[in-house]
């Protein structure tokens, strides 16, 4: 990768390539800045404004990376930095400060090296201080520090307010307020511990 400001330091067992793309196998890992990736293939490509990473492990190990500060796990790994994105698949468990994220596949969107938006889905969990969210999809949206769970049975529980179900729930963080969102002909629930 060309890059004049950032030095990248990348282990191996194998290299193989030119001044465009480098093949990268074998125990591989990956620095740049705070940046880190680990995987048993990785193909890096580009230069400093649009520098791409393939990553993926097969074979049961687990792709891990310190992405823009979402430490995660997956079957493997995909970061676009023009395009500003990196796209997560296979079995992937997230972490961005206080959340955890576990989904089949994640996509992370930022700018200016700070995440914008997640979209996790195909059945995610969502896990806030004492709350848990499930969902066919979650929506996580930095600025305004809310995730959004849609799906038939999407639902927020936690010890103090009880179970929150609805097609559509919102879960905000440290304020403890839920929002559930029902369409035409569809319930939403809510359940409530009784406190002695």
């Amino acid at each position: 990768m060309k890059n004049s400001d950032e030095r990248v330091l990348v282990k191996a067992a194998r290299a193989e390539g030119g001044s465009d793309s480098m093949l990268y196998t074998g125990n591989v890992q990956l620095w740049r800045g705070d940046t880190y990736v680990k995987a048993d293939r990785l193909t890096a490509s580009g230069d400093e404004q649009n520098s791409k990473v393939h990553a993926e492990s097969p074979g049961g190990t687990r792709v891990r990376s310190n992405l823009q500060n979402v430490r995660a796990t997956s079957d493997t790994l995909d970061y676009d930095q023009a395009g500003g994105t990196i796209h997560y698949t296979g079995n992937v468990e997230a972490t961005k400060q206080d959340m955890i994220v576990v989904a089949p596949e994640m996509t992370v969107h930022f700018r200016d090296n700070n995440v914008t938006d997640m979209t996790a889905s195909g059945g995610v969990k969502v896990t806030r201080e004492d709350a848990i969210g499930t969902g066919e999809r979650a929506v996580y949206d930095a600025a305004s520090d809310v995730v959004t769970l849609t799906g038939k049975n999407a639902q927020v529980r936690d010890r103090e307010h009880g179970l929150a179900q609805g097609p559509t729930v919102t879960m905000r963080n440290k304020s403890h307020n839920v929002v559930i969102k029902g369409a035409t002909g569809e319930r939403t629930t809510t359940q409530h511990p009784v406190k002695k």
